[in-house]
């Protein structure tokens, strides 16, 4: 499942483990740039967890992520995680002949 923020795009996976994984590409800037964005993103799952708990998220930062403050990031990164909705898949069965 994909949910796209306003700086992130966010790749979730409903999975007991709360595992995070951060890609910034060369498109946001230069190294320095880049690790900023990943300092500030990991900051903010570590003191916002009980919101990220029981997923297993990938974040990839979008060019616009290293020109904002953190506060903006934040609050994007909080609101689009807020809107993820694992539904219940319900198998379906194909009959064989």
């Amino acid at each position: 499942m994909r949910i796209f923020g306003r700086f992130i795009v966010i790749v979730a996976q409903n999975d007991s483990s709360g595992r995070i994984g951060i890609t910034v590409p060369k498109k946001v800037g230069a190294a320095h740039v880049r690790n900023k964005v990943k300092r500030r993103i990991r900051h903010t799952f570590r003191h916002k967890q009980d919101l990220f708990a029981q997923k297993a998220l990938v974040i990839i930062a979008r060019p616009a992520a290293a020109l904002i403050s953190f506060a903006e990031l934040s609050q994007d990164i909080i609101n689009t995680c807020a809107r993820i909705r694992f539904e219940k898949r319900v198998p379906t069965f194909r009959r064989t002949k």
